[in-house]
């Protein structure tokens, strides 16, 4: 998830955060596909989209996403596909070297856990 986070930081995660609405574009979410394996990614596509990756960027519903928080423009291509109901395409930050959506779809609700929200060091 780099930039945005590093090896060896902290996060906390909001289990609660979802209780009352859904993922948001944007969001740093911790989900597991996997028995025993968490990852964190952020929130790129929402249901009923449509998500394809061209040029260097993610195109939702046929509109360029701005995202300030990625160093590098991305390196690979995905055509266009809607996110099925109550899915969610998730990215890392650090997109050419991200296992993610890109490579295995967009992940249902109930994988997520909550919204991960990083700790200032100063306060470790």
């Amino acid at each position: 998830m780099a930039p945005s986070l590093h090896v060896g930081d902290y996060v906390a995660v909001d289990r609660s955060a979802y209780a009352n609405h859904r993922p948001e574009r944007g969001d740093i979410v911790m989900y597991g596909r996997a028995e025993n394996q968490l990852d964190i990614q952020r929130v790129i596509g929402l249901p009923g989209e449509s998500i394809e990756v061209r040029a260097g960027k993610v195109w939702i519903n046929g509109a360029a996403l701005d995202e300030p928080y990625l160093m590098n423009p991305i390196r690979y291509d995905l055509p266009a596909r809607s996110i099925e109901a109550d899915h969610y395409f998730v990215l890392g930050d650090n997109r050419n070297n991200s296992q993610d959506s890109h490579s295995f779809g967009a992940i249902p609700i109930g994988d997520i856990v909550g919204r991960a929200v990083p700790i200032d060091s100063n306060q470790k």
